[in-house]
């Protein structure tokens, strides 16, 4: 079954936090690079910008919604907001709002990861 990857010390962030606020947890050396949700997704989604990363991370330990710019594997663009997030690395399973039922998303398919 899919696992969620801990993250030590997000605790404090609300559920609205922006990629900033969370890239500075990175930088503060918080996370523990080689073992974090956004290592692991540095790996999958180098297309991601660091903040994006960090966001997508943030929602995934804490059970945040956040919203996503989507290609699906016929290339379609979609947007979608999720939450539930269990990251299976190289895809995350999730509740997607819009279909209102559970998905998996292709982080190679994730475009951009915004705020909801």
């Amino acid at each position: 079954p899919p696992r969620r990857v801990a993250m030590p010390g997000l605790s404090g962030p609300s559920k609205t936090t922006t990629p900033s606020n969370v890239v500075s947890l990175f930088d503060r050396g918080v996370v523990e690079s080689t073992a974090s949700t956004g290592g692991i997704l540095a790996a999958h989604a180098p297309h991601l910008s660091d903040g994006e990363r960090a966001l997508l991370a943030f929602a995934i330990v804490e059970d945040a919604d956040v919203h996503i710019e989507y290609r699906d594997a016929n290339g379609k663009r979609t947007e979608r907001v999720i939450s539930e997030i269990e990251l299976t690395p190289p895809f995350l399973e999730a509740w997607c709002h819009l279909r209102e039922d559970d998905r998996m998303f292709s982080l190679a398919g994730i475009l951009s990861v915004a705020p909801t």
